[in-house]
């Protein structure tokens, strides 16, 4: 069951392009793959019944594009109602990026220079773990910046700007033992591009 919607308007003078969707769905399958820590692998399971919805919303002008989503899923097992691990019920994301031709280039050039900066924000829901466990809502930002003149791109790209501290990945073992995974930290790529002609 879904729906969708789209707009075509003016903002400031400028074209803008609203679109919208959102799905529900409902799940059942007998026997299910879910990952067991003690083997390191996936493994069968039983019956599992899996509902929730899909929405997102995209607003593009001429010099910035926003994309902004949101699911949420609850997975339970048939047999006993519990939840299945490691399915977050919340993923909310948002993509926000503006862009156009540099002002106040102090020199005349043949062609303009062109930027780009975008924001990523993504909001992961608590996860259940084996044995009633679960893992912490975890929020991280991206960022990403690139300036192009003709045939030449340079570039910075950020993931976990605020080299937020969170565990990625939690193993129990069947004595009831953890083990923790820490995400990735604060890490920076530079981009050099050249366009051949």
């Amino acid at each position: 069951l879904g729906g969708q919607y789209k707009h075509k308007d003016e903002l400031w003078g400028s074209p803008i392009d609203l679109s919208a969707r959102a799905v529900g769905f409902l799940t059942q399958v007998d026997r299910d793959l879910v990952f067991n820590p003690a083997l390191g692998r996936l493994t069968g399971a039983g019956g599992t019944t899996r509902k929730g919805f899909v929405s997102s919303l995209r607003l593009r002008g001429r010099h910035f594009d926003e994309l902004a989503s949101a699911t949420f899923a609850r997975a339970t097992f048939d047999d006993d109602g519990s939840l299945v691990p490691y399915v977050p019920e919340w993923v909310v994301r948002s993509d926000t990026s503006v862009f156009g031709h540099l002002p106040y280039v102090p020199w005349p050039l043949e062609h303009p220079i062109d930027g780009r900066l975008g924001l990523s924000a993504e909001f992961l829901g608590r996860r259940a773990l084996p044995l009633g466990q679960f893992a912490s809502p975890t929020l991280t930002l991206d960022m990403n910046a690139s300036v192009r003149w003709a045939w030449v791109e340079v570039g910075l790209r950020v993931d976990n700007l605020t080299d937020h501290r969170y565990i990625g990945s939690v193993i129990v073992n069947e004595s009831n033992g953890r083990y923790y995974e820490p995400s990735p930290g604060r890490t920076a790529l530079y981009l050099l591009s050249v366009a051949l002609r």
